[in-house]
């Protein structure tokens, strides 16, 4: 009934469901609560999602991946970046490897909420664990620093990757020449790169 009423966006009933099963002593499993985490994600409440992955804690039973990771994109879509963090621990924590989408969802929050630096740490963190980054990946730190104007700091950036021989794709070079665009320097970054591939 809870999965039910879930799926089908009530989730005043889902809740009335959930808390009577419990008083009336019913074993809550697995798929019960990672229903009702879902519903509150879907109602736009991942905070009491999160409540019930701690209530699930309580009692020994660990949510699936997918719940876990739909609670971090609820708050990484409003770029709630300690939401994010916390239930990016909890993954973790959960014996859940992170992986560079999972990682992808955090820089996003981070990016979101103006936190280039904790972007930029997340990254370089993700390399330090051995987790190959993704061209989304390295487009989410340079929004991050774009959304700060933070130039400097992108160009440092972008040094460290040819440090570490990774090489920009497709997304993180339209982040680069919006941002470009934006600031009217378009064609003086054409010319210093013919320079570059020149010399």
């Amino acid at each position: 009934m809870i999965h039910m009423y879930s799926k089908a966006g009530n989730l005043t009933l889902a809740e009335e469901t959930f808390e009577e099963l419990k008083l009336l002593g019913q074993p809550l499993d697995r798929r019960s609560y990672g229903t009702m985490i879902m519903a509150y994600i879907r109602a736009g409440m991942p905070e009491k999602g999160e409540m019930i992955i701690r209530e699930m804690d309580a009692q020994d039973i660990r949510a699936g991946s997918e719940v876990y990771k739909a609670l971090l994109r609820a708050y990484s879509i409003v770029g709630d970046a300690d939401g994010a963090q916390r239930v990016f621990d909890e993954i973790q924590l959960a014996g859940i490897p992170p992986d560079n989408r999972t990682c992808a969802v955090l820089l996003n929050a981070y990016g979101m909420a103006g936190q280039s630096q904790n972007a930029y740490t997340t990254f370089e963190n993700m390399l330090r664990a051995g987790i190959e980054p993704s061209d989304k990946c390295v487009a989410l730190v340079l929004a991050a620093y774009e959304k700060e104007n933070k130039l400097n700091q992108a160009l440092d950036f972008l040094i460290g990757l040819e440090r570490e021989r990774i090489i920009i794709g497709k997304e993180a070079s339209e982040v680069l020449a919006g941002w470009f665009g934006r600031l009217g320097v378009v064609k003086e970054v054409e010319l210093v790169l013919r320079e570059y591939a020149a010399g």
